[in-house]
């Protein structure tokens, strides 16, 4: 048998590597984790070892999952949360099964989803509380991925072809960006934008459903163009903790910000701090990226309960990007 190192985080998981790198045989990482991504990990990983394969786990389609992590060396498997022989086995058969019957009968078309201000208004209707098992379970046919991502990408005016590529590829045509996460209701809160949720049922069968309003107590999940309001206890009790958002970078380009690093973009950064914490960053003109900034970034971090690293990730600028609007982004609302 083998035996097991483990981490809480990539950040901790790197270290654990370094430290004992004749040890470890295989690594598996999920691709949504606390602090650092799976694909940051990973490419952090690749720095030290070019050799030591890696497994990746997600409660999202392979293909969607993998797709950033091409050509990079990844060891080519993705196992779809649940994991278990059993949940790989289960989730392997019914995709199996979802390819035959796509290539039998042809891809039936998605129901079209509301527009997105009716989306946001369900927000403040005094509708009933609904049992969310239940609502799964009716339709589990329409809580697939394709689904979700048509729900998602309605809500940023943009429509999905269900026929050409992925979806995260047709959204970085558009200028956004698909964000992996994994965190509690109370993140998803902070970065302000609606999202993919995977929940899972009594078997363990992951379903995808859109995240619109997010209150105190209830959420409005949007599943097929049709909202449901649920109570967050049960969104906490089935929830992977897993999710997916649709951004924007502020910035020339994808890219992530590091202490020690020089980029035009810094520039971005310490002005977007500035507005939002009503205090300039100085030296407002530098493309360094110094201890000064650093702090501020932690205090940014702090106060909005992210992880506090003290580097300028995609879920920071994320919810630095909320904290500063924009025109055609949509917001999580807030439910009753």
């Amino acid at each position: 048998g083998f035996s097991v190192l483990t981490a809480r985080d990539g950040t901790e998981g790197l270290s654990v590597y370094a430290g004992r790198p004749n040890d470890v045989g295989l690594v598996l990482l999920d691709l949504s984790m606390p602090g650092l991504s799976g694909l940051e990990t990973f490419r952090r990983l690749r720095t030290v070892s070019t050799s030591v394969p890696v497994l990746l786990t997600s409660g999202y389609h392979e293909v969607e999952a993998t797709r950033e992590f091409a050509g990079l060396g990844l060891a080519g498997l993705c196992i779809e949360l649940p994991a278990g022989i059993a949940g790989v086995r289960s989730r392997r058969a019914s995709r199996e099964a979802e390819h035959s019957t796509s290539a039998a009968a042809g891809v039936q078309p998605v129901p079209a989803p509301q527009p997105a201000a009716a989306q946001l208004a369900v927000a403040d209707s005094p509708a009933p509380l609904v049992p969310l098992a239940p609502i799964l379970k009716s339709n589990a046919d329409r809580t697939g991925t394709d689904t979700a991502f048509s729900t998602l990408f309605k809500l940023w005016n943009v429509d999905l072809n269900a026929d050409t590529k992925r979806p995260c590829v047709q959204a970085e045509e558009r200028g956004l960006h698909c964000l992996y996460q994994r965190g509690t209701l109370d993140q998803v809160r902070t970065l302000g934008r609606p999202v993919i949720l995977t929940l899972r049922d009594g078997n363990s069968n992951p379903h995808q459903v859109v995240l619109a309003a997010l209150g105190p107590r209830s959420a409005a999940i949007d599943i097929g163009g049709t909202s449901y309001r649920v109570a967050n206890r049960e969104l906490e009790q089935l929830s992977f903790a897993e999710y997916l958002l649709l951004w924007r970078p502020g910035t020339t380009g994808l890219k992530s910000f590091l202490p020690g690093m020089r980029d035009p973009d810094v520039r971005w950064l310490r002005e977007s701090l500035a507005r939002i914490q009503g205090k300039p960053v100085e030296p407002m003109d530098s493309d360094l990226f110094d201890e000064n900034l650093a702090a501020r970034v932690r205090d940014y971090q702090r106060d909005r309960r992210l992880p506090v690293d003290g580097m300028a990730g995609h879920a920071t600028q994320v919810a630095i990007s909320s904290d500063l609007g924009g025109g055609d982004m949509p917001r999580l609302a807030l439910a009753n």
